[in-house]
């Protein structure tokens, strides 16, 4: 991995920079709080695709709306700049499309998650998932177990107790209460 500070903008910059023979490129926006700088990082798109660059391209946006100009001007990726979880970055170079998805688990709209706060004991961590999928409740992520811990994901055959669910929903999503989620699944 080599990193490059310099202006891209400038001419001959991104070959000094080795763009055209990268692996991957990442463009990071130059200001996370400005919404011009999507003009820049368009750009700097622009000037890559210039190259023939083979790389996959991640980009920020900072306007939502800019991801598809973004992927039309050669990002294989676009994120939201999220300084405070760089590990976003990597994902969506490992596994492009989950950047999506932690994104969406960072704000409060379309999917996000929650807690029921549902008495669960020595059931299999199978059987709540399953269960909740399929009466549209949502999707367990997790679970709080009776000593205050969190555990995530755990073993499909993990026996567990619980005090409560960590569950991804979306907005238009209707639950039914917390009693009658633990009939569900301590019946």
């Amino acid at each position: 991995m080599v990193h490059h500070t310099g202006d891209a903008l400038e001419d001959g910059m991104l070959e000094s920079a080795g763009a055209h023979t990268a692996k991957y490129i990442i463009v990071l926006c130059r200001d996370n709080q400005d919404g011009h700088s999507d003009s820049l990082t368009f750009d700097i798109l622009h000037r890559i695709k210039a190259l023939n660059s083979s790389a996959f391209i991640m980009a920020e946006a900072i306007n939502d709306k800019n991801r598809p100009r973004f992927k039309d001007a050669g990002a294989n990726a676009v994120i939201r700049p999220v300084r405070a979880y760089p590990e976003m970055l990597v994902r969506s170079l490992i596994a492009p499309g989950t950047e999506q998805v932690l994104e969406d688990l960072f704000r409060h709209q379309g999917d996000h998650t929650i807690r029921l706060n549902v008495g669960l004991h020595n059931i299999a961590w199978a059987e709540v998932v399953t269960t909740l999928i399929q009466k549209d409740i949502g999707t367990a992520l997790g679970y709080v177990h009776k000593n205050g811990s969190i555990v995530t994901h755990p073993q499909s055959t993990a026996m567990i107790d619980a005090e409560g669910l960590i569950v991804l929903i979306n907005d238009d999503q209707v639950l039914p209460s917390n009693e009658e989620i633990g009939r569900l699944l301590n019946a």
